[in-house]
């Protein structure tokens, strides 16, 4: 896993100096999060999860209309 969490930290480093153990940190929190919902809880599908975390984490929140 430290080898994972290297390779991510510095995938997100060369994108965002300085922000690349955060970000590492905060996308394999997603990805764990999500198998143990599916794991855990029952109704949840990771992969579906996953697919839309990782959509708001590239591209923030959709902007809502006032």
């Amino acid at each position: 896993m430290r080898r994972e969490m290297a390779h991510l930290e510095a995938f997100f480093e060369e994108r965002f100096p300085g922000e690349g153990r955060s970000l590492a940190g905060l996308f394999s929190s997603l990805v764990h999060g999500a198998f143990m919902l599916e794991k855990h809880l029952g109704g949840y599908r990771a992969e579906e999860l996953l697919r839309e975390w990782i959509r708001v984490f590239i591209r923030g929140l959709p902007q809502r209309e006032e």
